[in-house]
């Protein structure tokens, strides 16, 4: 297989494509395949699938023509177009492959001229085939010269497109070439934004436009509007709200380049009135303050409404009439008895008029007046009689008797619980006066019932349903009732209580404990001890309390603990109590024997009553004297035994020997 390949210089249409085969041995009908390859970066292309043509051509006979140098001249057909920096590949073959471009060498002789671009390896993958080409030579005993003839295509400056500039991607205008299309601010582009130029000459078409950006309807809110319907780049939305409700945030928003909006929408909220409040001796119905709402006025029994019954929230803020008000209704001066006068000259709602007569005279009918709400008085109208005058009432007492003309009489009594003070009944004299003054009623007095010993008495006042309160001193209890009323006989309602000391009650002793002290009534104090042998735990003294219970929990007397006293190495002991009389016993393992006592006692103070035992290892028997005798037959710690000798025999050593701790003689 013969391959090469031409970079080419300039950009348009191939009119022919000239290649020249240099061979040894070619002979016969071989294929001719040619192809563009587009540039990915400096060594690596990708091959135009477009562009492959095939030919079929003759080749000498090597027999008779040893080296084929024709020029064989091939025509694109269609007509192909070729970039400035694309390859041009030829590929000889007896089959039909993708056309590699390999530029050629011969195995001797010169290099061919031209502008080779080296070795170039193919890779193919699913969608495409790439071509990258190293640096070198490739050595083939098949060469093969190329010449390409292009016209140059030129499409000329780019179509104008309204609202928008272009920028040329590839440096020229030339087949190929590419534009690429921005709008202006505002604009978005309709269309590619990049047109390539055609071997015809043209740009292809149809050319990008621009429109403007378009933010969208951006809504209106909630009890509000707008009359703008323009929502396109730069156009503003103008806001307004309905009756009764006012704008919170921006009123108007403009479309921006982005195709948002440059603030969120504002939002409409109901107008309020301030709170018009309540007249005096009135109620308010309704408690809303927002527009439209309406508020309603009455007022109390006894008052008239002055101003409008109901007030409306207008769209201003503000109430459509003042708040009404509630005076009080007037009855009208009731008049001045002959002979007489009034005490006031209020005339209004609950206002009391009170009627008195002349000296000489007494009043005959209601001694007072009072304004009723419906603007009446209660009653008629008195007059002023001759006679003695009223002689009046005396408080907590009635009078029998209402006529005080010469020689009439009145009598008085007093309530239950009052006794009279004067005359219990008046006569009118011929000259206009009564014969005596009017008597008082004044309350019984029950007398000072007295003060409990360590008790204190509340209330001085010993009259008529007087009431006087007792209370005990602390540590003291009430016995009896602890409040005193006077009764209209002059005797107090029961005795006066007694004040007694507070008990306790025994609080007991502990086991193994005692307690000093036979008194248990309030601030006595008890005293507690232990046994021989036993420790107190808690409060030592209790001492009564004023509500009857003691300052502490009775102690407890648990016996006295030693502590362990331990156990001798290699022995053990019996027993783990270790309290006030218990015993502990000792023993020592087998080939050990104790030294100490064996048993330990718990003493009443805490104390052991010696010492923990040891557990010594035991001597081996030492054995027989020869010629002698052994005094001892005990081997244990501390043990001695003594030799004497035979008569006739000198004792060699120490007469005695003694086991020590170590076990040993």
């Amino acid at each position: 297989y013969i391959n090469t390949a031409i970079p080419a210089t300039c950009s348009g249409y191939i009119n022919r494509y000239k290649v020249k085969f240099y061979d040894d041995d070619l002979e016969g009908r071989y294929g001719i395949t040619l192809a563009i390859w587009k540039p990915i970066n400096s060594t690596t292309y990708e091959i135009d699938s477009s562009t492959i043509q095939s030919y079929s051509r003759q080749f000498s006979d090597k027999r008779r023509r040893k080296r084929d140098t024709t020029d064989r001249i091939i025509s694109f057909s269609p007509s192909v177009g070729v970039r400035n920096g694309s390859v041009i590949g030829v590929y000889l073959h007896n089959t039909n492959p993708l056309p590699l471009p390999v530029i050629g060498k011969r195995s001797s002789g010169n290099p061919i001229s031209g502008n080779p671009i080296g070795a170039c390896v193919t890779t193919t993958s699913s969608s495409t085939t790439i071509l990258t080409c190293t640096g070198s030579n490739q050595v083939s005993t098949y060469v093969i010269h190329a010449e390409a003839d292009i016209t140059i295509v030129d499409c000329g400056a780019p179509p104008s497109v309204l609202n928008a500039a272009y920028s040329q991607l590839d440096g020229d205008t030339q087949y190929g070439a590419r534009a690429q299309y921005n709008c202006s601010t505002g604009y978005n582009i309709n269309g590619n934004d990049i047109i390539s130029c055609l071997l015809n000459a043209s740009w292809s078409l149809p050319a990008p436009s621009c429109s403007l950006v378009d933010c969208g309807n951006p809504g209106e809110p909630a009890n509000g509007y707008t009359n703008d319907n323009v929502f396109t780049y730069q156009s503003t939305v103008q806001y307004h709200c309905n009756e009764g409700y006012q704008l919170s945030g921006d009123s108007s928003i403009e479309c921006t380049a982005n195709g948002n909006w440059n603030n969120t929408l504002p939002s409409c909220a109901i107008i309020n009135c301030t709170d018009p409040g309540t007249p005096t001796n009135g109620t308010r119905n309704g408690m809303h303050l927002y527009y439209n709402s309406t508020v309603s006025y009455s007022c109390n029994t006894g008052y008239n409404l002055t101003g409008a019954a109901s007030i409306t929230c207008n769209a201003t803020g503000l109430w459509s009439v003042p708040v009404p008000s509630c005076p009080p209704v007037n009855c009208g001066d009731p008049g001045t008895p002959n002979n007489g006068s009034k005490s006031s000259s209020v005339y209004t709602y609950n206002s009391v008029i009170y009627f008195q007569c002349n000296s000489g005279y007494f009043l005959s009918g209601a001694v007072s007046l009072i304004c009723l709400s419906n603007g009446s008085w209660n009653g008629s109208f008195p007059s002023c009689l001759a006679g003695c005058g009223d002689p009046g009432v005396p408080e907590n007492g009635q009078r029998q008797g209402e006529t005080f003309s010469i020689d009439s009489a009145v009598s008085f009594t007093c309530d239950t619980g009052y006794t009279l003070t004067g005359s219990n009944s008046l006569f009118c004299l011929a000259g206009g006066s009564w014969n005596d003054t009017a008597p008082t009623c004044n309350p019984v007095n029950c007398g000072d019932p007295g003060t409990p010993t360590n008790g204190t008495r509340n209330g001085t006042v010993f009259t008529f349903n007087s009431t006087v309160l007792y209370s005990c001193d602390t540590g003291y209890t009430i016995t009896g009732t602890s409040s005193l009323t006077c009764l209209s006989n002059g005797l107090w309602d029961a005795s006066v209580p007694s004040c007694d000391i507070v008990n306790c009650s025994n609080p007991g002793e502990p086991t193994n404990g005692m307690l000093q002290g036979e008194t248990f009534t309030y601030n006595s104090v008890v005293t507690y001890n232990c046994s021989v042998g036993y420790s107190l735990t808690g409060a030592t003294s209790l001492t009564c309390l004023a509500n009857g219970s003691w300052s502490a929990s009775v102690p407890t007397c648990p016996p006295v603990n030693c502590g362990d006293p331990g156990t001798p190495i290699n022995g053990s002991k019996s027993s783990s109590v270790y309290t006030y009389s218990s015993i502990v016993s000792y023993q020592c393992i087998s080939g050990y024997s104790i030294s100490g006592a064996d048993t330990l006692s718990c003493l009443y103070n805490g104390s052991w009553n010696g010492s923990v035992p040891y557990c010594y290892p035991d001597c081996i028997d030492p054995g027989d004297l020869s010629n002698g005798q052994r005094t001892g037959d005990t081997f244990n710690y501390n043990s001695v035994l003594s030799y004497t000798c035979n008569t006739g025999y000198n004792l060699t050593g120490e007469s005695s020997i003694t086991c020590l701790s170590n076990g040993t003689w």
